[in-house]
């Protein structure tokens, strides 16, 4: 099958040249890197979050009130994954905090 897609100009490959530089660099600015924990935060379970990733999201959220999620950034297996391993990060803070307490009792 013959594609009907025609053959860029030089003027439209100037352009979409201009344009993916354009994107590339906007990838490595902070903001970028902001919008896109911003969108991972909002994508995972509002109750698997710690306290402290829902104090950063509020941060973010205020910091780009008008960027909207775009939750096809990430694969569905990403975000189960992290939800998936949540429960063991919890643990462990769990009993982190339990061996932080039993030093300070035992001073």
């Amino acid at each position: 099958m013959e594609s009907k897609t025609r053959p860029l100009t030089a003027v439209e490959e100037t352009e979409q040249k201009h344009l993916q530089a354009r994107r590339a660099l906007y990838a490595q600015t902070r903001q970028a890197a902001d919008c896109y924990r911003m969108d991972f935060l909002k994508a995972v379970r509002a109750d698997l979050l710690f306290p402290e990733e829902k104090e950063e999201l509020e941060r973010l959220e205020a910091r780009y009130p008008e960027v909207p999620c775009d939750p096809t950034r990430f694969e569905r297996w990403e975000i189960l994954s992290f939800e998936a391993f949540r429960p063991i990060q919890l643990l462990r803070r769990v009993r982190e905090q339990e061996q932080k307490e039993r030093r300070e009792e035992e001073r």
